[in-house]
């Protein structure tokens, strides 16, 4: 078995992390978007079957 000794030496972050870390404090600032708008119930003229909608034919 052969052992080397090796000094580490700390490089710091790369220019990758320090980008990822920026963006993600970008991202962490930004507010929050606002809610989505309620999707409106059918209309009782429109009957429904499960996730399906009966659509009246025009001809």
């Amino acid at each position: 078995m052969v052992h080397i000794h090796q000094d580490l030496i700390d490089a710091g972050p790369t220019p990758d992390d320090l980008d990822a870390l920026a963006r993600a404090v970008r991202e962490a600032g930004r507010p929050a978007p606002a809610p989505l708008a309620p999707v409106a119930a059918p209309v009782a003229s429109e009957p429904r079957r499960g996730h399906l909608r009966v659509v009246a034919s025009d001809g």
